[in-house]
This record gives C-alpha cells, structure tokens and sequence, in this order.
C-alpha cells in the first residue's frame, strides 16, 4: 500500500472514531443529567413528606397541651402560683417594697394564710413626729389559737431593730419600740408553720390609754373596708401599752389574758359578773385583786397545766425547783440587748405590787419552778398597772424561757 493511500486511512478512521465518542459522551451526559435531576426530585419529595408529618406532629401537640389545660382550669388544678382561673396568686404586701401604709392608733385587720401564697405582711409607720428616745407599743392578735404570728420591726434603713418575741402560748403579743430616730418604721407580720392560716389585728399605740380611730380591714390588692370589717383575732387593741386590755376583757374568746397564770381558763362567761361571751374585768373573783383567778379556781375550769404556786411545804423563800408562797409570777413580753446589759419588759406592774429595786428570778421553760441560770434581774421601773421594767446581766439569749417569779418581799 502506498504512503498516501495509507494516511487516508488513517484520516478516515481518526474521524469515524472521533464521531462515535462524541456521540457516546453525550449519551452518557445526558444519562447523568436525567438521574440527577431524578434523584433531587425524590429528595425534594422526601423532605416535602417529613416537613408534613412534623407539622401534623406538631399541631397534634398543641391539641393535646391546650385540652389538658382547659381540662386543668376546670378540675380547678394549678402549678401551685394559680388557681383555677389560670390567674398567678400575688402577695401584694409581701415585701418590704410593697409595705401597706398604715395609720398609728387605727387597728387593721388582716389575714396570714400560707397554704394560699399569703406568706407574710409589711405594714409602714410614719412615726416623724414622734419624740426621739420614745416608746411606742405594737399589739397583735389573731384568730386561730393553734397558729403562731411574729411581729419584727425594722427602721427607714432597713435595719431590724426589734425582734418579735417568742411563742407566747396565746394568740397575742405585745412588741415594744423605742423610737431612737423619729421617720418611718416598718412592721413585718408571719407565720410559722407551713400550714398557718389565720384573721389577725395589728395595732401601733403611740400614746397609752390613747384614743383609737375606726379599725380598717384589708380585704384583696389595693382594697381596703373602710367601714371597719370585722372584728380580727379578738378585741382591737387596746389603749394601754404592754399588753393591758382595754376596757378589762381580753382578746379572742377563750384566749389567756396577759399576766395570767399558766394553765386553764374556763368558757367565756361561765361564772357570776363575767360579760356575755368574754372575760370579767380583772379583781372581779374573790382572792384575785388586781388580776384573773388562778386556773381552776371555779366550776368548769380546766385542770391547770402544772401548779402555780409551791407545795404547802415550800419554804417562804423557795427552796429547789419551786416557786415561793405569795411570789408574783408573769411573763416577759419583750428583751432588748443595751450596753451589755439585758432589758427586759415584764407584765407585771402597780396592780400586783411590783416596786423598783425588786429581784426577780427567770424560769426555765413553760412550767415548773426552776430558775434558770444565771437569770436574776432587779426592777428598774414601773410603768403602768401591768408594766414593768427590769436589767439582768445574763448573757445568753432567752429562747423559750420568758416566766418570771418575783419573792414576796420580808415585812
């Protein structure tokens, strides 16, 4: 074959092989493109069916969330900060930011009720024009015998002055202020049980025997009963500092009067010359001058919780764990810590004969004679009918030791 025969050839094949590539490659491209755009059908098809299902999914949830708290608000349930109406419970004046004002001589009634979020009350006393070094007196009582309600008091700084004294074993107390900078006082009202719930009456005496506005009630936010409302945790508090009833009777029916013995009490009215449903005034009982008889001392008493006076044997002076023949027993309504020394507020005043320069023994516990150590005191003065003053120098905290038994003093 010739050398030009052969590079025709050559040509001639480079074409036709040239041709069946190239047709071949587009095949192929087109094949792939077609897959391709196959495949991203089916993606896109996919995601379209999960996007669906999760919003049905969804909007299932929301169904069944929102028919458990219809079925929720009509069974009354709640998450603890609502009640049946969906609504969060708030306690207006629980903070000391919130502190209700509040008038001096006008007792407020009011409510503690911890099982309803109610935990705790300020109240705020402009007491500006009160002499500087003064005394004023808050008075609190309640209702439910079974709850115990504090009362601390705190100055325009913030500061807590005064702490509420302990259990007093009556559903009332009585918190002493000396006014050191004359402006706003607050007072901080509680419970201590969780399960405390209870209508109560504060009162802030500026001045003792003083005249008292028309109680006010403190029904729901920002609404106030100025009518008066009803009578809360006993009689309004009465004019005199100290715990001294006004008028003679004490608070709640069937509560202890302040300076009484320890023990039982009979039902109000249950003996001659006692006012319909309360207590007599105080010497109305043979052998009780100046004060209420000792428990079981009259028909349908209740036995008394420990005795109140020494065996026959005891010694005039007292001798062991007993308390002297003839002594004046009380409590201690209040102690205050000054220049080292412990002050302390007595319930015991002119009506049982208490003088200044009179010693004094502090009791352990809630009953029995014995004194506890360390815990004489000496009178300083004597302020009322039921008030008195004292200074000892122990040096641990009370705690729940807040009787007291003054010697009949040697003829």
């Amino acid at each position: 074959m010739s050398h030009a025969h052969r590079n025709a050839t050559r040509r001639l094949l480079s074409s036709v092989f040239g041709s069946v590539i190239g047709l071949t490659g587009l095949a192929v491209l087109s094949s792939g493109c077609a897959a391709s755009n196959a495949v991203k059908g089916g993606i896109d098809s996919a995601n379209t069916t999960v996007s669906g299902t999760k919003g049905s999914v969804d909007a299932s949830k929301q169904i069944g969330t929102d028919l458990k708290s219809e079925a929720d608000k009509a069974l009354g349930k709640g998450d603890g900060k609502s009640g049946g109406s969906g609504e969060k419970k708030e306690d207006d004046d629980g903070k000391r930011l919130q502190a209700k004002v509040t008038k001096p001589n006008q007792p407020v009634n009011d409510e503690i009720n911890m099982p309803n979020g109610d935990l705790m009350d300020w109240k705020s006393y402009d007491l500006g024009k009160i002499p500087a070094r003064a005394w004023v007196t808050f008075e609190l009582n309640w209702d439910e015998g079974g709850v115990e309600l504090n009362l601390d008091i705190y100055d325009q700084t913030g500061k807590q002055v005064v702490q509420s004294p302990g259990r007093s074993g009556v559903p009332q107390k009585t918190v002493l202020l000396r006014v050191d900078t004359p402006g706003v006082y607050y007072a901080r009202i509680y419970a201590l049980g969780k399960a405390d719930a209870t209508v109560y009456t504060v009162t802030l005496l500026t001045k003792k025997g003083g005249p008292l506005a028309a109680p006010v009630a403190v029904l729901g936010k920002d609404k106030k009963d100025e009518g008066g409302g009803g009578a809360a945790g006993g009689a309004a508090a009465g004019g005199a500092a100290g715990g001294a009833p006004a008028g003679g009777a004490p608070g709640a029916p069937g509560a202890a009067p302040p300076g009484a013995a320890p023990g039982g009490y009979p039902p109000p009215g249950a003996f001659p010359g006692a006012a319909p449903g309360g207590y007599p005034p105080p010497g109305a009982f043979p052998g009780a001058p100046g004060g209420y008889p000792p428990p079981g001392a009259y028909p349908g008493a209740p036995p008394p919780a420990a005795p109140a006076a020494a065996p026959a044997a005891a010694k005039e002076e007292g001798g062991g764990n007993t308390i002297p023949t003839g002594a004046i027993q009380g409590k201690i309504l209040q102690s205050i810590r000054e220049e080292g020394k412990l002050t302390l507020y007595l319930n015991q005043g002119t009506k049982a004969k208490v003088r200044v320069g009179m010693t004094g023994y502090i009791l352990v516990g809630s009953d029995g004679g014995e004194k506890l150590e360390g815990g004489s005191f000496t009178i300083t003065k004597v302020t009322g009918d039921a008030q008195s003053v004292a200074t000892t120098n122990l040096s641990k905290p009370l705690g729940k030791n807040n009787r007291f038994y003054i010697p009949k003093e040697k003829k």
